[in-house]
Protein backbone atom coordinates (compact mmCIF):
# COMPACT_ATOMS: atom_id res chain seq x y z
CA UNK A 1 0.00 0.00 0.00
CA UNK A 2 1.23 3.49 -0.82
CA UNK A 3 0.96 6.36 1.66
CA UNK A 4 1.66 10.10 1.49
CA UNK A 5 3.19 12.42 4.08
CA UNK A 6 -0.30 13.59 5.10
CA UNK A 7 -1.50 10.02 5.57
CA UNK A 8 1.60 9.19 7.62
CA UNK A 9 1.02 12.20 9.89
CA UNK A 10 -2.59 11.13 10.42
CA UNK A 11 -1.61 7.49 11.07
CA UNK A 12 1.28 8.16 13.43
CA UNK A 13 0.37 11.47 15.06
CA UNK A 14 3.88 12.72 14.33
CA UNK A 15 4.69 16.00 12.60
CA UNK A 16 5.60 16.30 8.95
CA UNK A 17 9.13 17.35 9.92
CA UNK A 18 9.65 14.30 12.15
CA UNK A 19 8.37 11.94 9.48
CA UNK A 20 10.49 13.56 6.75
CA UNK A 21 13.62 13.46 8.93
CA UNK A 22 13.18 9.82 9.88
CA UNK A 23 12.46 8.77 6.30
CA UNK A 24 15.52 10.68 5.08
CA UNK A 25 17.77 9.24 7.81
CA UNK A 26 16.70 5.69 7.12
CA UNK A 27 17.03 6.09 3.36
CA UNK A 28 13.41 5.34 2.45
CA UNK A 29 12.85 6.56 -1.10
CA UNK A 30 9.48 7.51 -2.56
CA UNK A 31 7.90 4.86 -4.78
CA UNK A 32 5.62 7.20 -6.69
CA UNK A 33 4.97 10.88 -7.17
CA UNK A 34 1.66 12.35 -8.23
CA UNK A 35 0.99 16.02 -8.87
CA UNK A 36 1.77 17.42 -5.40
CA UNK A 37 1.90 14.14 -3.50
CA UNK A 38 4.90 11.97 -2.74
CA UNK A 39 4.05 8.35 -1.98
CA UNK A 40 6.00 5.79 0.05
CA UNK A 41 5.67 2.06 0.60
CA UNK A 42 3.71 1.93 3.88
CA UNK A 43 5.65 -0.90 5.57
CA UNK A 44 9.03 0.67 4.88
CA UNK A 45 7.85 4.13 5.88
CA UNK A 46 6.26 2.99 9.15
CA UNK A 47 9.33 0.92 10.05
CA UNK A 48 11.52 3.96 9.47
CA UNK A 49 9.25 6.16 11.60
CA UNK A 50 8.87 3.80 14.54
CA UNK A 51 12.14 1.87 14.63
CA UNK A 52 15.36 3.12 16.20
CA UNK A 53 17.62 3.94 13.27
CA UNK A 54 20.85 3.27 15.15
CA UNK A 55 19.84 -0.18 16.32
CA UNK A 56 17.49 -1.04 13.44
CA UNK A 57 14.68 -1.56 15.93
CA UNK A 58 16.53 -4.04 18.12
CA UNK A 59 17.48 -3.34 21.71
CA UNK A 60 20.76 -4.72 22.96
CA UNK A 61 20.17 -5.32 26.64
CA UNK A 62 23.85 -5.90 27.39
CA UNK A 63 24.84 -2.56 25.85
CA UNK A 64 22.05 -0.79 27.73
CA UNK A 65 23.18 -2.31 31.03
CA UNK A 66 26.79 -1.36 30.34
CA UNK A 67 25.78 2.23 29.56
CA UNK A 68 23.70 2.39 32.74
CA UNK A 69 26.55 0.99 34.84
CA UNK A 70 28.94 3.55 33.35
CA UNK A 71 26.59 6.45 34.15
CA UNK A 72 26.08 5.18 37.69
CA UNK A 73 29.83 4.89 38.14
CA UNK A 74 30.34 8.45 36.88
CA UNK A 75 27.65 9.74 39.24
CA UNK A 76 29.22 7.93 42.18
CA UNK A 77 32.66 9.33 41.33
CA UNK A 78 31.23 12.85 41.23
CA UNK A 79 29.63 12.33 44.65
CA UNK A 80 32.90 10.99 46.08
CA UNK A 81 34.88 13.92 44.64
CA UNK A 82 32.37 16.35 46.11
CA UNK A 83 32.56 14.74 49.57
CA UNK A 84 36.37 14.82 49.45
CA UNK A 85 36.33 18.50 48.59
CA UNK A 86 37.67 18.03 45.05
CA UNK A 87 34.50 19.48 43.51
CA UNK A 88 32.64 22.64 44.41
CA UNK A 89 28.96 23.27 43.89
CA UNK A 90 28.12 25.86 41.25
CA UNK A 91 25.91 27.83 43.65
CA UNK A 92 28.72 28.07 46.20
CA UNK A 93 31.11 29.40 43.57
CA UNK A 94 28.58 31.96 42.33
CA UNK A 95 27.84 33.11 45.88
CA UNK A 96 31.55 33.53 46.71
CA UNK A 97 32.18 35.35 43.42
CA UNK A 98 29.32 37.74 44.07
CA UNK A 99 30.66 38.45 47.57
CA UNK A 100 34.12 39.19 46.14
CA UNK A 101 32.74 41.48 43.45
CA UNK A 102 30.74 43.42 46.04
CA UNK A 103 33.80 43.76 48.29
CA UNK A 104 35.92 45.03 45.40
CA UNK A 105 33.15 47.40 44.34
CA UNK A 106 32.86 48.92 47.79
CA UNK A 107 36.66 49.26 48.09
CA UNK A 108 36.84 51.07 44.73
CA UNK A 109 33.86 53.29 45.50
CA UNK A 110 35.49 54.31 48.79
CA UNK A 111 38.65 55.56 47.06
CA UNK A 112 37.34 59.02 46.06
CA UNK A 113 36.08 59.92 49.54
CA UNK A 114 39.20 58.49 51.17
CA UNK A 115 41.56 60.34 48.84
CA UNK A 116 39.73 63.67 48.46
CA UNK A 117 41.36 65.41 51.43
CA UNK A 118 44.77 63.89 50.70
CA UNK A 119 44.69 64.93 47.06
CA UNK A 120 43.29 68.37 47.88
CA UNK A 121 46.27 69.20 50.06
CA UNK A 122 48.80 68.19 47.37
CA UNK A 123 49.67 70.65 44.63
CA UNK A 124 51.77 68.54 42.30
CA UNK A 125 50.09 66.37 39.69
CA UNK A 126 52.91 63.86 40.01
CA UNK A 127 52.29 63.50 43.76
CA UNK A 128 48.52 63.12 43.17
CA UNK A 129 49.25 60.46 40.60
CA UNK A 130 51.56 58.60 42.97
CA UNK A 131 49.08 58.78 45.88
CA UNK A 132 46.22 57.45 43.76
CA UNK A 133 48.44 54.76 42.29
CA UNK A 134 49.56 53.66 45.78
CA UNK A 135 45.93 53.40 46.96
CA UNK A 136 44.92 51.38 43.89
CA UNK A 137 47.87 49.03 44.37
CA UNK A 138 46.95 48.62 48.03
CA UNK A 139 43.41 47.62 47.03
CA UNK A 140 44.78 45.20 44.43
CA UNK A 141 47.14 43.64 46.97
CA UNK A 142 44.25 43.12 49.38
CA UNK A 143 42.38 41.43 46.58
CA UNK A 144 45.32 39.20 45.70
CA UNK A 145 45.80 38.19 49.33
CA UNK A 146 42.13 37.39 49.69
CA UNK A 147 41.58 40.05 52.33
CA UNK A 148 38.63 41.53 50.46
CA UNK A 149 36.85 38.25 49.73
Amino acid sequence: MKVSYNQLTELTGKTYRTIKRRLDESGVDPVDKKVNTILFESTKALNAIYCDIKNKGELDLQQERAALAKKQSEKLQIQIDEMNGNLLRRDDILEESARCVLAIRSKLLALPSKMTDVVYSVESRVEIHELLKAEIYEALEELAEGALC
